[in-house]
């Protein structure tokens, strides 16, 4: 129950207890994360990709506990890139910075304030695929569009199937307009400029400044050394909104 694989979501622990009274339910903290990433085509313009504030703007825009609960029916919201079953590399929530810690935080309005700051006063449009037989991303996309729309931000939703949304998202079909795309995906990897590039964000969104401490952390022999400056690439990420995880 509630798993990736599994047909019964966890919404469904409360009718599941009634009856079954014997059923016996366990927890643990899967090694994944849900989140939202920005792929885009490169004949585009990619203003809105490209703009940490206006990234910033759409997390703080997004009550990430409350689609949690209704999704998963529990979850760590912080748990991006690394959760705390990497206490190497994980800072707790109440040791990041108030920009962070800003980021969790539901907040509409001022998640439009930052929208008009960022150039965007009349909000903005994405289009968002979803494959129509995950009914755990299509929970997540419904709700994703609802709370956006109290921003000022415009969800185009197209539920596809699997194939469709392949193409879709890799080969970033000419007629896709506005060209800006948001999709739901889950990570299982810890950490690597290569994944991240992969997974949705563009090599050209990424500061060189990421590329150049993560060749410095391959090459730290000693692991302390190594995981600080991990943990320090950690901290940017979940500060310039390269995903909003979920």
């Amino acid at each position: 129950m509630g798993g990736i694989m599994s047909p019964v979501p966890l919404r469904y622990e409360d009718t599941l207890r009634q009856t079954s009274p014997d059923l016996i339910i366990e927890s643990y903290l899967a090694t994944e994360a849900q989140w939202i990433g920005f792929p885009y085509a490169t004949e585009v313009p990619v203003d809105f990709v490209m703009d940490r504030d206006v990234r910033r703007a759409l997390m703080v825009g997004l009550d990430l506990e409350a689609i949690a609960q209704a999704t998963m029916g529990q979850a760590e919201v912080h748990s991006w890139p690394v959760s705390s079953l990497d206490p190497d590399t994980f800072t707790p929530f109440d040791e990041l910075p108030e920009s962070s810690q800003l980021l969790y935080g539901y907040d509409p309005e001022l998640a439009q304030q930052m929208l008009a700051d960022a150039g965007y006063p009349d909000g903005l449009t994405l289009v968002m695929p979803v494959d129509g037989s995950d009914v755990l991303r299509m929970d997540m996309t419904s709700m994703i569009k609802d709370q956006w729309s109290k921003i000022g931000v415009e969800v185009d939703m197209r539920v596809m199937e699997s194939g469709a949304l392949n193409d879709f998202l890799y080969e970033f079909p000419a007629d896709a307009s506005p060209p800006w795309h948001g999709f739901i995906e889950r990570i299982v990897n810890v950490l690597g400029i290569s994944a991240i590039t992969s997974l949705g964000v563009h090599q050209a969104q990424i500061p060189v400044w990421y590329g150049d401490r993560y060749e410095e952390a391959i090459r730290t022999v000693d692991a302390d050394a190594r995981n600080a400056i991990i943990r320090e690439i950690i901290l940017q990420e979940i500060d310039d909104a390269l995903f909003i995880p979920i």
